[in-house]
């Protein structure tokens, strides 16, 4: 995985717009066995619950969290495999993994942490590691559990599922088993035994969206903060080091480790994840959050948006390879105005725990527009105009 540390390298700066035409897109077949993706299968279309009967039962909203008690995760796990906010590429669109990987033992039984009716079994894709339970809870929020083994799901809420009826369960009631992954990534040799969560509520709007899991559960054990890697400009998603012509924009690479909870694993600091939230300040203005992660940029549409956000060119996401490369000027508006000069940027990410990483660099575009960046200048923010960093790529 590739790491470029610069201290005086890339010609630097600009605000710029971003032209965010962004429209709710069908979900692709992808035409390979992806083990999160949910193949030709839409999972949800925004304002469209006729998609899947089941979503126009989800009443749960966003405003209800944080909930009183976090709940207990369905299995005990060794590490977190990815997150909501993971970029996915496996071929055919990339896209938002939009939900949360726990790694566990084959078979180990999966329980719902909280009561609820059991309101789908279904083999999404066909092939035996993609089936799902789905739940909606007692507070009108959708679980839906993936890779379960299908013969492992209890035989009366198979009975009563073949027969059209629903199936009650409380907190604590197991719900099938993990089945065997026979995949691993490149950088651990066990397999990826795992469970992939998805939960499913309404946003402010009443929109039907992926919630990020971990709003939900007991707190992870992360002590170790989120790293900001790189940085550089680019200009058509390609890195540039002259600003001259054409309307560019700022990227970071960005990456955080998730620890193992056992010992017997020695490879959890390879799983690298985004972090949770990745905000900015240019000239002391006041912070420009890019994202965070409690729901993803497009709802309930796990593709939308994961090349704008993203630097595809530059980003990885598979068995091989993990990298994460965001352009700071996602989602703003505008016109882009290359910016001669010295500017301060300072940049801040953090993870779920609250673990942070933040750096300022100097950015300098001198009268021939080309860029220079020096890293870890002290903060010296002042009142200055706020100068917005975009991109209409």
């Amino acid at each position: 995985m590739q790491k470029q540390n610069r201290f005086n390298l890339l010609p630097l700066l600009v605000a710029l717009i971003l032209v965010c035409t962004s429209c709710i897109n069908p979900q692709h077949d992808h035409g390979h066995a992806d083990h999160h993706h949910p193949v030709g299968r839409p999972v949800c279309g925004r304002g469209d619950p006729n998609l899947q009967p089941y979503l126009s039962q989800i009443t749960g909203s966003i405003t209800q969290l944080p909930l009183a008690e976090p709940l207990a995760h369905p299995h005990a796990y060794d590490i977190i495999g990815h997150t909501n906010a993971s970029y996915q590429w496996y071929g055919g669109e990339p896209y938002f993994h939009h939900g949360l990987d726990s790694r566990t033992t084959a078979n180990a039984q999966v329980r719902t942490p909280i009561a609820g009716t059991v309101v789908n079994i279904e083999n999404y894709v066909p092939n035996e590691l993609y089936w799902e339970v789905g739940i909606i809870d007692e507070n009108g929020f959708l679980w839906q559990y993936h890779h379960i083994d299908v013969n492992s799901i209890p035989a009366q809420i198979q009975e009563n599922w073949n027969q059209g009826k629903t199936t009650e369960v409380e907190a604590g009631d197991v719900i099938g088993s993990v089945i065997a992954w026979p995949i691993n990534v490149s950088f651990d040799p066990e397999f990826f035994h795992h469970t992939h969560l998805n939960i499913l509520g309404r946003d402010e709007s009443g929109e039907v969206v992926f919630l990020n899991p971990l709003l939900f559960l007991e707190p992870i054990e992360d002590p170790i903060a989120p790293k900001i890697v790189d940085i550089g400009f680019h200009q058509n998603r390609a890195e540039i080091t002259n600003t001259s012509g054409a309307p560019y924009s700022i990227f970071v690479e960005v990456e955080d480790v998730i620890t193992e909870r056992t010992a017997d694993h020695n490879n959890g600091d390879e799983y690298i994840v985004p972090p949770h939230k990745i905000s900015y300040r240019l000239n002391g203005a006041e912070e420009v959050v890019v994202w965070e992660f409690n729901t993803l940029p497009g709802g309930c549409d796990f593709e939308q948006d994961a090349t704008d956000f993203y630097l595809e060119s530059q980003s990885c996401g598979d068995y091989d390879c993990r990298r994460f490369v965001v352009d700071l000027g996602y989602g703003q508006d505008g016109s882009a105005y290359p910016l001669s000069g010295e500017h301060v940027l300072a940049v801040s990410i953090a993870d779920f725990a609250g673990n942070t990483d933040e750096r300022t660099y100097s950015l300098t575009i001198d009268g021939e527009n080309n860029i220079f960046i020096d890293l870890n200048i002290p903060l010296t923010y002042s009142n200055s105009q706020f100068l917005p960093v975009v991109s209409n790529q």
